[in-house]
């Protein structure tokens, strides 16, 4: 084992010296360009100049000195590395040991079948199809080179390179698949992680609930980098524990980073719930505060050098969302925290605040007070952040929600939970579950309203050989994504945006509009057609026939 890593380490080094070699010799034009062997490897150097250029260069040579820092201390290294394997060796069997129980099993069953459910019978997404068309199905250095839009979920982009390789599934469940997959994997580790510092009935009663919220099962299966966010959030959350129990251990602080580094680069936003643990951490373990702020610069490191690709590349300004102006942003407040509660947990606002409250008040009465702190920090962290970042996000930017409520309002109650036989929880929490699964099939449709309108529309017009004149907001890609699906060739299509952002449209009228194409399809709120007649229409589209 240790010759096999020394070996590896050796060649990761060969390798990076002849990246920078070549990299250089193709600057200073010691190829001829026309050679093709160097194309790629001469988009990297076109693209990068002053600065970027010297920056990229230093990066490439500190990334070979560490790399010949653990050849020649490959003792110490491997020793490190060893027990670190070790340790996570242990938590998967302690984890898989956990599966082990029938009621567990049963609890789980629910959100696998709905995530594999509604991957199959649910139509793409706008989002979706932006990320196979922009970035699935571009050479992956453009995909993580290139951040045109927040749409490109770096580490999710790259982890579709991989899946749609997958034999046997369509391009859409190819996509979806990660994210069923790591879905499952993460309430198999909140499972784990409520039943060790808690009982083996909070965490079926946490599970079961969170896991079958509205914006749980809709990431599930969605094909983006929310699963991750929530995935990585409930290990660092394990890791938070950890350090506060056993002594602020390396290797805790080792896992933590490693998800930290991994959710930013899943989505940038992983800044809040990333900010919120390190403030738990501080509270209880600031005696440690060196050590927390060591790794937390590595973090920050690390996660720069995934990233800077896209830095190099477009600069860091297209990583960040501009300020709004705070007072109104902290006006849209009310608005944003009601739609955030509606979509995470699906439920009517009286219900929510209810079921919410009553834990919270029991805790209150019973002066549990390290749950109260967990209360007041998770309840004020985003209301802080925002604040102070000053901007309105995506209400699914605080997916994680969905679990920290429900594992707080469990052990709010963990007393009463307790004095349920487990047959019956499972049985009670069961029902519960299929309730749930029944308001998100009820609610889905019209949720998606937009992307299952355009699918309609797919479905009844895309023919081979047929060509069309897109006009639409979002529905572009989805549009390009529906013909690849049945194999068919868009190049021959048109497709123009009716607006340019979000406030700024134009309305139109298809009346003036030529074009050797078989059908026009446009967005409808903004449709101002006097004469022709749709052939087809829904909530969202027009069709009509380009004469």
């Amino acid at each position: 084992m240790r010759k096999t890593l020394h070996t590896f380490l050796i060649l990761i080094t060969v390798l990076l010296i002849l990246f920078l070699l070549s990299i250089v010799s193709i600057k200073i034009g010691f190829f001829p360009l026309e050679n093709q062997s160097f194309k790629e490897l001469f988009q990297i150097a076109n693209a990068l100049s002053g600065v970027n250029y010297i920056i990229f260069l230093l990066i490439l040579v500190i990334s070979i000195f560490i790399s010949v820092y653990h050849i020649i201390k490959i003792n110490l290294f491997y020793l490190h590395m060893v027990s670190f394997c070790s340790y996570i060796g242990r938590a998967i069997k302690s984890i898989w040991n956990d599966l082990k129980d029938r009621y567990v099993l049963l609890i789980l069953l629910p959100p696998l079948i709905a995530s594999i459910y509604f991957a199959i019978v649910l139509p793409i997404s706008y989002d979706e199809a932006l990320t196979y068309v922009d970035f699935t199905n571009n050479p992956v250095l453009y995909c993580i080179s290139s951040y045109p839009a927040p749409n490109n979920h770096v580490f999710h982009s790259i982890i579709t390179h991989i899946t749609k390789h997958i034999p046997f599934f369509d391009i859409l469940f190819r996509l979806r698949i990660s994210s069923v997959v790591v879905s499952i994997l993460t309430w198999v580790i909140a499972y784990s992680f409520v039943k060790r510092y808690y009982s083996r009935k909070v965490a079926l009663f946490s599970v079961a609930i969170s896991s079958m919220l509205f914006m749980s099962i809709y990431y599930s299966y969605m094909s983006r980098g929310y699963a991750l966010v929530a995935f990585f959030f409930v290990i660092s959350l394990y890791a938070t524990f950890n350090i506060i129990k056993y002594g602020s251990r390396n290797k805790d602080w080792a896992i933590f980073s490693i998800c930290s580094v991994l959710g930013f680069y899943a989505v940038p936003s992983y800044l809040y719930p990333f900010v919120t643990l390190n403030f738990v951490i501080l509270l209880y373990n600031y005696r440690n505060i060196r050590q927390q702020f060591v790794f937390n610069v590595f973090i920050t490191l690390a996660t720069l050098l995934c990233y800077m690709p896209i830095i190099l590349h477009q600069g860091f300004g297209v990583l960040s969302i501009t300020p709004g102006d705070r007072m109104g942003v902290l006006s849209l407040f009310p608005l944003f925290f009601r739609n955030t509660f509606s979509e995470i947990y699906g439920l009517h606002l009286i219900y929510t605040f209810i079921a919410i409250g009553i834990p919270f008040i029991v805790a209150l009465l019973k002066k549990k007070k390290e749950i109260l702190k967990l209360w007041i920090i998770f309840g004020l962290a985003p209301v802080v952040l925002l604040a102070i970042h000053s901007v309105i996000p995506f209400p699914r930017t605080f997916i994680y929600y969905g679990f920290i409520v429900v594992f707080l309002m469990g052990i709010s109650v963990s007393e009463y939970i307790e004095k349920i036989p487990v047959k019956w929880l499972t049985v009670m929490l069961l029902v519960l579950q299929a309730g749930l699964f029944y308001n998100f099939k009820n609610n889905i449709e019209e949720y998606e309203s937009f992307n299952i309108g355009f699918h309609d529309v797919s479905e009844k017009f895309i023919e081979e050989g047929k060509t069309f004149y897109v006009l639409s907001g979002l529905n572009i890609e989805s549009h390009k994504f529906e013909m690849m699906l049945r194999g068919y060739d868009y190049s021959k299509s048109k497709y123009d945006r009716i607006f340019t952002d979000f406030e700024n449209f134009r309305l139109v009228n298809t009346d003036t509009l030529k074009g050797n194409f078989d059908y026009i399809v446009i967005d409808r709120p903004w449709d101002k057609t006097e004469k022709r007649k749709p052939v087809y229409s829904n909530k969202t589209l027009n069709v009509y026939i380009m004469e």
